[in-house]
């Protein structure tokens, strides 16, 4: 099935692996965090074992939508290590749940401006594309640094709303599985979320626009299509190209963009 524009009154965007490909960026912070907390807490390196590649596959790079505390929480405790959650406004050097959360962010930052993060290919045609039909654009992410990361890519000024994870917790937005941070970019836009698409490829983001009654678009880059399916998408693509394809192809052809872009 493909949505016709007549049909649709917004689209909106996750970020990772979406928009742009963040996971090697992730892992990296994750990385540096626990390297450099497992030296604090195991200066002898034998006491804790050490931070490896398999921890951040099981623990933390399915964590869209849930709080970065949990995936913290469950590599220290596979070592037998418990610290103090504390609170949210924990300084990042506290050795703290929440100050370690903090500590990666910060990281991921520095990382995000030290490197060329890139958007991919099919991104910037179909956004032209969208704006030639008026079709409106948000950006919904749990990311609470979605703002420098859409920055990075220059595509800050493309998108019509932005709802992070700052502006969730200063609208006291409940999170995944609620499809209010949806609800409200759609509300902003003046879409009925019937009408509107959402294009995300983590599962508990499409479960919770589904809860919206949204249309949900399903993008195959990191993660099966059966599983996209099976998490509610009404579909799946490979490229965003996909998503108005039969129009696209009867409509007047994009200008070619020159920012560099990652492959899609």
């Amino acid at each position: 099935m493909v949505m016709r524009a007549t049909e649709c009154d917004a689209v909106l965007f996750d970020v990772d692996d979406v928009l742009t490909e963040t996971a090697a960026v992730h892992e990296q912070a994750w990385e540096e965090l626990f390297n450099e907390v497992i030296r604090v807490l195991a200066p002898d390196e034998r006491a804790v074992a050490p931070y490896e590649i398999a921890d951040y596959l099981r623990y933390l790079r399915r964590i869209d939508g849930q709080p970065r505390t949990e995936g913290i929480r469950a590599v220290l405790e596979a070592r037998r290590v418990h610290l103090p959650i504390g609170s949210p406004a924990d300084d990042e050097r506290l050795l703290t749940v929440h100050g370690l959360a903090n500590r990666e962010n910060q990281t991921f930052l520095r990382l995000v401006r030290e490197q060329a993060l890139h958007r991919y290919s099919d991104l910037a045609h179909v956004l032209t594309w969208l704006t030639i039909h008026d079709i409106r654009t948000a950006v919904v992410s749990t990311l609470p640094n979605a703002d420098i990361v859409l920055r990075a890519i220059e595509l800050r000024d493309a998108v019509d709303v932005l709802v992070d994870g700052v502006a969730t917790a200063l609208l006291s937005l409940p999170r995944d599985p609620s499809p209010a941070p949806y609800l409200f970019a759609a509300r902003q836009l003046h879409a009925d979320p019937g009408r509107t698409i959402v294009v995300a490829d983590a599962t508990r983001a499409i479960a919770s626009a589904r809860g919206g009654g949204f249309w949900i678009v399903g993008v195959g880059r990191s993660v099966g299509c059966d599983v996209l399916v099976e998490s509610g998408a009404d579909r799946v693509v490979g490229s965003f190209r996909d998503v108005f394809a039969d129009e696209r192809q009867r409509s007047t052809p994009e200008p070619e963009v020159s920012v560099a872009e990652a492959a899609s």
